[in-house]
């Protein structure tokens, strides 16, 4: 997940990552929003409701993945010692 704004000096960088991830076929997620500023979500709580209830949904997709996964033997390679 790469979470950014409009007035946040890294934002450049931001979104270079994200494309980079992309070229690589990586799964990412974004959050980028205007008329905001590096570590808003902090500071104003509707800002961190909106973030945290994101960071629950890709917690629960990712749980849910990996539920699957194991249910069909894909991860056992991965994780045998």
């Amino acid at each position: 997940m790469v979470i950014g704004c409009d007035r946040d000096p890294l934002i450049d960088r931001q979104i270079e990552l994200v494309r980079m991830m992309g070229h690589k076929e990586m799964q990412v997620v974004t959050h980028f929003q205007e008329g905001g500023y590096h570590g808003i979500e902090i500071i104003d709580p509707v800002k961190r409701k909106v973030l945290l209830v994101d960071i629950k949904k890709i917690c629960l997709v990712v749980r849910i993945r990996q539920h699957s996964e194991y249910s069909y033997g894909v991860c056992r390679a991965v994780y045998h010692y």
